[in-house]
């Protein structure tokens, strides 16, 4: 048997709950001739500030004109603050702003990197989700991020959205902006003594203890073999899994 099947995890310990704010955020327009410089978004500005506005393409094409020019917002989020052997509960998106939100869109992704122009083509066409329509968004946001979503995010390490509106902003300074409430549970991997996310001769060292010291008491998390009983074997098996 391989040494990784040995690891058994005790999940569900307790529940805490993190909030995240934006590592960067910015603007995405459209800028140029005709229709796709109305319509088709290619620069960035605005970055890291106050407010974020945005913009539904108006292209007038009887007349050959852009009555508007389309602007989205985006963000990414950094994830690497979940603390390591997680398991997401859930995962909520909280937004306000103001102006008409009418036609409102939002899409997220679990891309990584620094905000670029592939990252923000991908949430215009959908990303990996997307909600578009009449009043589906409504300021304060409060949007439920989809479990597969979430998690594949939190393996990456990132998180991106996106929003965009008739003709609105999004508030982005202070508790307000643009954020993540997070709640997750934190699993404990059986062999680690010391509860640091992993095992290490420290472990090995505290287990050593515990059988020395017999009026430590019994700790679950070092019954390596679930004899109810924590003695030389269960030392034998944590060695193995180093």
């Amino acid at each position: 048997m391989k040494k990784y099947l040995l690891v058994l995890l005790l999940s569900n310990l307790y529940a805490d709950t993190i909030i995240i704010y934006s590592e960067e955020s910015a603007e995405f327009y459209a800028s140029g001739d005709g229709q796709s410089g109305c319509c088709s978004p290619g620069f960035f500005g605005s970055f890291n500030q106050s407010s974020l506005s945005t913009r539904h393409c108006q292209w007038w094409s009887q007349y050959s004109q852009c009555g508007v020019s389309a602007q989205y917002a985006l963000w990414r989020f950094d994830l690497t603050d979940i603390p390591e052997n997680s398991i997401i509960i859930n995962a909520n998106v909280l937004a306000q702003g103001g102006g008409n939100w009418i036609q409102s869109f939002m899409s997220i992704s679990d891309d990584t990197g620094s905000i670029s122009i592939d990252m923000a083509s991908y949430l215009i066409s959908g990303g990996d989700w997307s909600l578009y329509g009449q009043g589906v968004i409504t300021s304060p946001v409060d949007e439920i991020i989809p479990h597969e979503i979430i998690n594949s995010s939190y393996e990456g390490g990132q998180f991106c959205l996106m929003f965009r509106f008739y003709d609105g902003y999004i508030t982005n300074y202070g508790v307000n902006a643009p954020r993540l409430v997070i709640t997750y549970d934190l699993q404990n991997i059986m062999g680690d003594i010391n509860d640091d996310g992993m095992i290490s001769i420290l472990d090995i060292v505290d287990l050593i203890n515990s059988i020395l010291n017999e009026n430590l008491g019994y700790i679950e998390i070092a019954d390596i073999n679930f004899d109810n009983k924590i003695d030389i074997f269960d030392l034998i098996h944590l060695t193995e899994l180093l």
